[in-house]
């Protein structure tokens, strides 16, 4: 039962790793982003330490492909 715990925290991280990503190339300015990023800091950190292994560790096991946010939606012109 505890593994299903674990891998559903780390399937949460991934979520908010991203979330964070979109945020980063949509946002990047915005005052949430900086917000919402030391919140996944502070959530890695809880993780590891349920998981009794380090910061490092819980990264390598979440990692993601830092050039995969969602795709900025562009205005297209209409007309002449």
């Amino acid at each position: 039962m505890a593994k299903q715990g674990m891998l559903a925290q780390l399937q949460a991280l991934r979520r908010a790793e991203q979330h964070v990503l979109w945020l980063r190339a949509n946002l990047s300015k915005h005052p949430i982003t900086l917000r919402v990023e030391r919140e996944l800091l502070l959530r890695r950190t809880a993780v590891a330490v349920r998981a009794g292994t380090t910061v490092d560790a819980v990264l390598q096991s979440v990692q993601l492909p830092a050039a995969n946010p969602k795709p900025q939606r562009t205005k297209e012109k209409s007309g002449p």
